[in-house]
């Protein structure tokens, strides 16, 4: 009787055990029906949008101007260059020429503006690109994506309140654009340190509106995730895990990862984080086998970026001064070699003290060149012919702020007699406790040969621009676009032997590199330096790399000596070793969640700079 009774409770066990299954599934087989419905609700979507845009570029087309028609096709054709080789910058003119005539006949063609504001940003004359992407919204007022586009621009001169008007009006015009939520919540952020505010601003965007009717901002998978990490920053962990995976699921790309095994690592989910780690190898695996995976996967580390390093690196990394007054302030011993810089507020000074004769070299204080507006003058000149230049930018709060850096005189050549540069790769990585922070530097450093000679006689060509090949031509050499240089990759300990034909100076540029690594550490580090609410514990806590080159020319003379010129905060991550030194950094990283430290042991990274001390 007993065993009877006990078979039909195993019975009944078994029963609840398949319903139970049977209930999963039922689950399962519904989220994918819902997830396919909504992938196919954004294809349809998708192709409605392209045809509404193909419906309205031929109704244009129809009603334009046969010269503009014209005008334009010959543009199209002066930029066509050979496969494989670099357009050259003449191409560039001729294009930017011929759209020029095309406007002046038809100046509403908001295509070809914002496409003449893209090549003329390219190229350097940002001034320039600015003007024309303002004048495609004024001309017409729905293109939203050029009140975007001149956002960025403005924040290429540091002008952030300029790019936070600029993203204001783009969601006044179009609710629905989320580019323009996303660029204005990540400036707030990045730029402003005002993450309570971000959150609000990103909540009201993925809420759609007072109604509810504007749905795509908060589909979009940067948004989801800068609101995520905005929480994350605060302490949360809850509300930032499921955005994260939102975010993930919405095309955020492999590197929306890193942050959910830091959650699952903090909250001692250690199968979550095995997990994790084990879908980042699957990917790194995937994209290496994949025609463009690595270009998809640089390209959302490059979305991770955008978010991750704060405002107190990025202070560091798109202000010159900023930069150098942290390493003066940490360098007592004068380990680092840097050019003077010269600002407004101390260019008095410096005329007094001697420098009056010496040359320097006009330059942007922030990211770009921001021109000259007032007559054609040489880059290269005494502080005095620079004087009313540099105080005039500062007055000026409605332009890119403009400072000087002495000339570094007769800098060493490569191989070929080209004037060249060399960038040292470097990235920091934080750690909750501060005496657990680490930094990387790389094996491999990249030279940068100029393509032209240079010659101090070459003048401004515009009152706005720096036009032909001006916006960085200073100590290194180089003309304004990234085409203008010969890039090679070399080991840094080969560097001066095979290309620079100089003894060996690696460990000196080395010792420079963690020197000022150091400063840039122990200035975020400050526990004053707080911006606003964003405190950098926050950012120490998420724990995400920071990649940054510090660039640097070679003096010439019994003991040849680099002198560092600039610190870039946005690396391309273009080339071949460079991507090999981030995909090595990340995995130490992953490595290194647990609490054991790193076990990768790549051959990307040169140098491990450790701080044992507190702060």
């Amino acid at each position: 009787m007993d065993r009877a009774r006990d078979g039909d409770e195993d019975e009944r066990d078994d029963d609840d055990v398949n319903d139970a299954r049977r209930a999963l599934d039922d689950v399962e087989a519904a989220l994918r029906e819902d997830a396919e419905a909504s992938a196919r609700e954004g294809l349809d979507e998708a192709k409605r949008d392209a045809e509404v845009r193909a419906m309205t570029a031929a109704a244009e087309a129809r009603d334009r101007d046969p010269r503009v028609v014209e005008l334009m096709e010959d543009a199209r054709n002066a930029m066509v260059a050979p496969e494989g080789a670099p357009r050259a910058r003449a191409a560039a003119v001729a294009f930017a020429e011929k759209v020029e005539r095309a406007l002046a006949i038809e100046p509403e063609y908001y295509e070809a503006s914002l496409q003449l504001g893209a090549v003329y940003r390219a190229q350097g004359y940002v001034a320039r690109g600015l003007s024309c992407v303002r004048s495609t919204y004024e001309h017409t007022p729905s293109c939203v994506a050029a009140y975007v586009f001149a956002g960025r621009m403005c924040e290429d001169l540091g002008l952030y309140n300029h790019a936070e008007e600029e993203y204001a009006k783009c969601v006044n015009v179009a609710f629905d654009y989320p580019d323009a939520w996303i660029a204005l919540a990540r400036l707030m952020c990045v730029q402003f340190g005002a993450i309570a505010s971000a959150v609000k601003l990103m909540r009201l965007a993925k809420s759609g509106g007072p109604e509810g009717k504007f749905v795509r901002p908060g589909k979009h998978p940067l948004l989801l995730f800068t609101l995520a990490h905005a929480l994350h920053l605060n302490g949360y962990a809850a509300e930032p895990t499921s955005l994260y995976t939102q975010a993930l699921h919405a095309g955020a790309g492999i590197m929306a990862v890193y942050p959910l095994a830091r959650l699952a690592c903090d909250g001692g989910d250690d199968e979550s984080v095995e997990a994790y780690r084990e879908m980042w190898r699957n990917a790194r695996e995937s994209v290496a086998e994949a025609e463009r995976g690595e270009d998809s996967l640089f390209a959302s580390l490059d979305m991770f970026n955008s978010v991750s390093h704060g405002a107190h690196w990025h202070e560091l990394l798109t202000s010159k001064t900023r930069a150098h007054e942290a390493i003066a302030q940490y360098d007592g011993t004068g380990a680092v070699s840097s050019p003077t810089l010269v600002t407004s507020e101390n260019i008095d000074e410096n005329l007094s003290s001697g420098d009056a004769n010496r040359l320097y070299v006009l330059k942007g204080e922030h990211v770009k060149f921001p021109g000259l507006f007032k007559q054609r003058k040489n880059r290269i000149g005494t502080l005095a012919y620079f004087r009313e230049e540099i105080i005039d930018s500062s007055s000026r709060r409605s332009r890119g702020g403009l400072i000087a850096q002495r000339r570094v005189e007769d800098c060493v050549t490569d191989e070929l007699g080209r004037k060249c540069s060399v960038r040292v790769r470097a990235a920091f990585v934080p750690d909750r406790e501060p005496s657990f922070d680490v930094a990387y530097i790389a094996q491999y450093v990249s030279v940068h040969s100029t393509v032209r000679e240079y010659g101090d006689g070459v003048i401004l060509g515009d009152e706005y621009d720096d036009e032909l090949f001006l916006r960085e031509f200073t100590n290194r050499g180089l003309s304004g676009d990234e085409a203008s240089a010969v890039v090679r990759e070399v080991d840094i300990d080969d560097l001066c032997a095979r290309l620079l034909g100089l003894d060996d100076i690696s460990k000196t540029m080395i010792a420079q590199c963690q020197t000022v690594v150091r400063a840039f550490r122990a200035r975020v580090r400050e526990e004053r330096n707080v911006i606003q609410d964003s405190h950098y514990a926050g950012y120490a806590a998420v724990g995400a790399p920071v990649f940054f080159e510090l660039e640097f020319v070679i003096e010439n003379g019994e003991k040849p000596l680099p002198w560092l010129i600039g610190v870039h905060g946005e690396p391309r991550f273009a080339l071949e070793r460079e991507r090999a030194f981030v995909h090595d950094v990340w995995s130490r990283t992953f490595d290194g969640l647990d609490g054991s430290g790193s076990q990768c042991r790549g051959g990307a990274v040169r140098d491990v700079v450790r701080f044992a001390e507190s702060i």
